[in-house]
């Protein structure tokens, strides 16, 4: 399978941490990105369920906002690569998305098809 982006946007160097070093949750907003079986930061976020995959389907990812104290993690995440990385999509995008509420389900064709749904 091949992947072609149309824009590359650089990543500064200490701008992103792995779940194994990222702060805990409530000391800083981030973006957590992967679901919970290849993210402990999104397992403690989803309340650490027994089977990781709970809940994710093919086709799908869903982004949850979450609060802690102060702080807000917003999570990406899909059931396989490809439709996490089209959530990734949808939140560098965001704009033309028009994202309202605390969570949004999205669909993932492929990365030229994406849907995007409000959930609550």
């Amino acid at each position: 399978q091949q992947i072609t982006t149309k824009r590359v946007n650089p990543i500064p160097v200490g701008f992103s941490v792995l779940d194994t070093d990222a702060p805990l949750l409530g000391r800083d907003n981030m973006i957590v990105i992967g679901g919970p079986c290849a993210n402990r930061v999104a397992a403690e976020l989803l309340g650490n369920p027994e089977a990781c995959g709970k809940g994710f389907s093919p086709g799908k990812a869903i982004m949850q906002l979450h609060q802690t104290g102060d702080k807000f993690a917003l999570l990406v995440a899909g059931y396989d690569s490809l439709d996490t990385l089209g959530a990734s999509y949808v939140v560098a995008d965001f704009r033309k998305y028009g994202l309202v509420g605390k969570e949004m389900e999205v669909m993932v064709k492929d990365l030229d098809h994406i849907v995007v749904t409000p959930i609550r």
